[in-house]
């Protein structure tokens, strides 16, 4: 915020603060203590279990047509593909992916909205929340709630170039 204030405050900048995708990374009440650990003994390598498999839990589940069975949850299903123990997940203090779905349920990206934190930008995430918008010539229908990266970039550009 210094520099904004020393630089025309929000009638000339426009602060956005974001990330460009989730990965369902949750955090346990204990992970500082031991990444402080694991740092400090020189073991940060484990921060990974060593039964992780680098596989993706969900396209194993798909692959094996768990998205067509309706007999247990999404969140059962991909723990039946994951590597990780219970105890492995309180090892390293923390998990990818809902709970109960063992600690590398899930695979990279997720499709779980993210903050945006935005100032100084005449309305312009306001404006565009939940609108329908363009990619690549074709219409894409917007989320009630929600903006998309294309929609935040154009935010940008307005800011940036006035376009």
């Amino acid at each position: 915020r210094k520099f904004i204030d020393e630089n025309g405050g929000y009638e000339k900048n426009a602060l956005y603060v974001t990330a460009d995708h989730d990965h369902y990374l949750t955090l346990l009440p204990h992970f500082p203590e031991v990444l402080a650990n694991l740092l400090v003994d020189g073991k940060s390598h484990e921060i990974t279990p060593f039964n992780n498999t680098n596989t993706n839990s969900w396209d194993e589940a798909i692959s094996a047509g768990r998205h067509e069975d309706d007999s247990k949850s999404q969140t059962e299903h991909l723990k039946d593909f994951a590597t990780w123990s219970d105890e492995d997940i309180q090892n390293v203090a923390h998990f990818f992916g809902p709970w109960g779905s063992g600690g590398n349920g899930w695979g990279s990206h997720s499709t779980r909205p993210i903050v945006i934190h935005h100032e100084g930008d005449d309305g312009c995430i306001g404006s565009l929340i939940g609108k329908d918008y363009r990619v690549l010539g074709r219409d894409v229908k917007g989320s009630p709630g929600k903006i998309d990266q294309v929609q935040l970039h154009a935010c940008m550009m307005k800011a940036l170039f006035g376009l």
